[in-house]
């Protein structure tokens, strides 16, 4: 029977599998058939004279079949990626199998004949010739070196944009007039309903499992939710330590809007039965979770619907993560250390890299036992936007030579930095294996791909299905000099990365400015708002597009008319003016101390062991006051006479 070997870049593995004793002859039919394992397919040499490192295309279907979802669990249909390699291998001879089998023996023979005296620098050449003669005719990959500078390295297809407004946005969006009418695209009517009706029911099941609560409660409506939305956004604007602060009633720390619209009470209590799911159907028939995300799901599948649908991106498209920081109790919390916040839910985010658009993310909720992570997350956060020559950037968690190859087919390039050690890399680019110059870079193509090693202050890495061997020289400040430029030639897709990668991270900078964002116990709270930061962030893009000249703190000034239009219709209807509260007599007139009879309980301490006869003449004899007291603090008298609340 034949025996099929997985491929390894090892040695020894290499070794066996150009052995002809690996191969059992004794069936020589059984050799006709293709036997597929781990895409190697292997044939003797005596009989069909060819190695082929792969299944023939015409054997395989043009795409994987999609994923059978259910129709009840409500998820997208997300097609996996393709299980076979973007492009074809090669295919070779007996003779140069028999040439290539002679090279690596006599390779291995010098490198044992060195010695372990022998320089470092020899064995590292030779393990690097041995590992590209092993790619160039064994692998998938082959890498060769630039003949002639070429600015491109794919030129078919050209980029158009979708839609009929030139800046990309929907009919819908052109015809929003207001900041509230942009923030209504996305918190539909249904969305607000779904959340009114939830938080009712949760306030319902949990006073009823309280044995009814003796605070009083009453149904909250649409005009009440969009309120809270409302009370929530300018709390982001006004920071105050606590939550009771917005209502203090000491002058230092009034705030006279926020009483305006609703009392504490009633906001806290909204906040308390806020939710978007029935927490009883969550379940399965076994008790466990079907949705990690259930109690945000309603919210979480409307926005990823609507924020496609009412922007259609540019050509650059960026890709990378965010880290939303809580401690809150959840079991897919990340932790990273070279994060600025490291504790939190991690989101995947595609954006537009101009308009700094949110098109596409995901919620990490945890591992599955994938593998490749970074393949499935482009090829999930992509699908809707395959096949129309955008321009992706990544970083080097996600680039790599087979994602971008299966990028390629699918009319999509790609431009990242890149690990050296990534799978199919050239090995004669690792720093391990010669030292570059500042300035110094070199090219190497493969499968329409480009691969760039550029030194700098370190080491730079990059792949692209854009770029060729273009040098574009820039003038920057010398380092150690006070101003003195100096010019220096930089690889044109490196300064096409540093312009266009940073979409998702000026997204993630208007995320943190002015957030509706507070500690909270309950983690799905937390993702809520984080929800509602990224529809008033696309919406202000979406403004953006609209007006022309816009002034400066634009975004805090958008934030500040989103709450004013959110609470309006609330305040109108309840009828709560916007007024400062009027100062008592006691606090207008002149204070002038005198003594009354009999002795009485002061107005203030109420002390019934300190009775006085002290009192204000222009207050009435029905005031009693001390004129000091014990503790050396202010005075019941001049309490009385300067403060709205004077109990406290």
């Amino acid at each position: 029977m034949a025996t099929n070997v997985p491929r390894s870049h090892s040695q020894e593995m290499w070794d066996d599998l150009f052995d002809t004793d690996t191969i059992n002859v004794e069936d020589q039919d059984a050799l006709v058939e293709p036997v597929y394992q781990d895409s190697v397919l292997f044939e003797d040499s005596e009989i069909g004279n060819t190695v082929q490192l792969a299944p023939a295309f015409e054997d395989l279907p043009d795409e994987a079949p999609a994923a059978v979802v259910p129709e009840a669990t409500g998820a997208p249909v997300v097609v996996p990626p393709p299980k076979r390699p973007s492009t074809p291998p090669p295919t070779i001879s007996a003779q140069e199998r028999k040439a290539f089998r002679e090279r690596v023996r006599q390779r291995k023979a010098t490198l044992s004949a060195l010695g372990k005296e022998a320089d470092v620098q020899q064995k590292m050449d030779l393990l690097v010739e041995d590992e590209e003669d092993r790619h160039n005719c064994c692998g998938d990959w082959k890498w060769e070196s630039f003949t002639e500078d070429k600015p491109y390295i794919n030129e078919e297809g050209q980029f158009a944009r979708e839609g009929e407004d030139p800046r990309g946005i929907s009919g819908a969006a052109r015809g929003a007039v207001t900041e509230l009418d942009l923030l209504r695209l996305f918190l539909t009517e249904a969305v607000l309903t779904n959340l009114v009706n939830q938080t009712n029911l949760y306030a319902t099941q949990e006073r009823a499992k309280e044995g009814g609560s003796k605070e009083p409660w009453s149904p909250v409506t649409t005009e009440e939710i969009m309120a809270f939305i409302g009370v929530a956004i300018a709390m982001g604007i006004v920071h105050k330590g606590e939550l009771r602060e917005y209502w203090s009633t000491t002058p230092l720390l009034e705030t006279p809007w926020f009483p305006s619209v609703m009392s504490g009470h009633r906001f806290c209590m909204i906040q308390r039965y806020l939710h978007l799911a029935n927490n009883r159907t969550a379940s399965t028939a076994d008790g466990k979770l079907c949705d990690k995300l259930y109690k945000v799901r309603p919210l979480l599948d409307s926005l990823l619907t609507s924020f496609p649908q009412h922007y259609h991106p540019g050509k650059n498209l960026s890709l990378d993560e965010q880290m939303l920081g809580t401690k809150a109790r959840c079991s897919f919390i990340q932790y990273m250390k070279d994060k600025p916040t490291k504790r939190g839910v991690k989101l995947w985010v595609l954006c537009d890299s101009q308009v700094h658009y949110c098109l596409n993310f995901q919620i990490y909720t945890g591992g599955t036992g994938e593998k490749g992570l970074s393949f499935r997350v482009v090829n999930e956060l992509m699908s809707p936007y395959l096949g129309k020559f955008h321009h992706l950037y990544t970083d080097n968690f996600y680039t790599s030579p087979e994602l971008l190859a299966h990028l390629l087919t699918h009319d999509t390039l790609a431009v990242g930095t890149v690990r050296q050690d990534r799978l199919s890399m050239p090995m004669r680019l690792r720093t391990s294996v010669e030292v570059f110059e500042p300035g110094q870079s070199v090219f190497y193509s493969s499968h329409k791909m480009t691969v760039c090693r550029w030194k700098d202050k370190r080491d730079v890495f990059c792949l692209s299905t854009v770029h060729g061997n273009t040098l574009d020289t820039i003038a920057r400040r010398k380092r150690g000099t006070r101003g003195e430029m100096e010019d220096v030639q930089k690889p044109k897709m490196v300064l096409d990365y540093n312009t266009h990668m940073g979409g998702v991270d000026v997204y993630d900078q208007l995320l943190s400015y002015n957030p509706v964002q507070r500690r909270y116990k309950r983690w799905w709270i937390k993702i809520f708002f984080r929800l509602i930061d990224m529809t008033i962030v696309n919406s202000f893009a979406l403004w953006k597009l609209k007006q022309v000249n816009l002034p400066r703190n634009s975004h805090k000034k958008f934030r500040i008319a989103l709450a004013e239009q959110l609470v309006a219709p609330y305040r109108e209807r309840y009828a709560r003016p916007l007024q400062s509260r009027q100062i008592p007599n006691r606090m207008k007139h002149v204070s002038d101390p005198t003594s009354y009879t009999p002795r009485k309980k002061c107005a203030v301490c109420q002390d019934d062991n300190r009775k006085t006869t002290s009192g204000c003449r222009n207050c009435g004899d029905t005031i009693r006051l001390h004129f000091c007291n014990d503790d050396g603090q202010m005075s019941c008298f001049v309490k009385y006479h300067t403060k709205h609340d004077y109990t406290g």
